[in-house]
């Protein structure tokens, strides 16, 4: 009695069981009796109150409380031990489906995001590389204007200057080109060789994720 006003519930003797299970929709039976406590005689007499609602028995008891044949009452639908477990059983193989399927997706966009990132530091060479160029032909023209062709007048050194920049996209064209062609892994590489050879410093590589087989399990 105390249990059940501690949660809003009512509380009836065993010996009440039909009079009130017509106006339940879930029952739930678990006594420490040996014999049925539920039997298909009296499913059938609440069904017939219920007029053709369902009535869901779950018989948790060792040993069952619930008749066998209550199951077989229309309407009626029985769950005992068993059937609980084997739910939890496939619950719990479709949560491990799902997990590795999760797994996988994050495992896939891992190694698109490590791809996109060892991009980065190509990204970087390329624009480098451009500009490393354009300053060396612009600091020589610069110097050779101040110097033997110090007598040009405006428009000549303009048009050299355009001459200069145009000579520059045309050699760093090719490299360039070649480098993006190649894959991520390739890109770093080649990265590298050509910060060396034009002393644009070092391959800045963004930290990468673990690897999917170093995560723990």
């Amino acid at each position: 009695m105390a249990l059940a006003q501690a949660f809003g519930a009512k509380a009836a003797p065993l010996s009440d069981l039909e009079t009130h299970m017509h106006s339940a929709d879930v029952v739930i039976v678990s006594t420490g009796s040996a014999s049925y406590v539920l039997m298909a005689d009296m499913a059938q007499r609440v069904m017939r109150k219920r007029r053709g609602r369902p009535l869901f028995v779950i018989d948790v008891a060792v040993p069952r409380n619930v008749d066998p044949k209550v199951h077989e009452v229309e309407d009626v639908y029985v769950y005992n031990v068993d059937d609980l477990e084997q739910r939890v059983g496939e619950g719990s193989a479709r949560r491990s489906d799902a997990v590795q399927h999760a797994e996988k997706i994050i495992d896939e966009e891992l190694s698109a995001w490590r791809v996109w990132l060892q991009g980065l530091g190509a990204k970087d060479t390329v624009v480098s590389l451009r500009a490393r160029i354009d300053e060396l032909l612009k600091a020589e023209l610069e110097r050779t204007l101040a110097g033997k062709l110090k007598a040009l007048g405006e428009p000549e050194r303009e048009a050299l200057r355009v001459m200069v920049e145009a000579m520059g996209a045309k050699l760093s064209h090719s490299p360039i080109s070649r480098l993006k062609s190649l894959t991520p892994e390739a890109q770093m590489s080649a990265a590298q060789v050509l910060n060396e050879l034009f002393g644009l410093g070092s391959v800045s590589s963004p930290a990468l994720p673990i690897e999917p087989s170093e995560r723990a399990s």
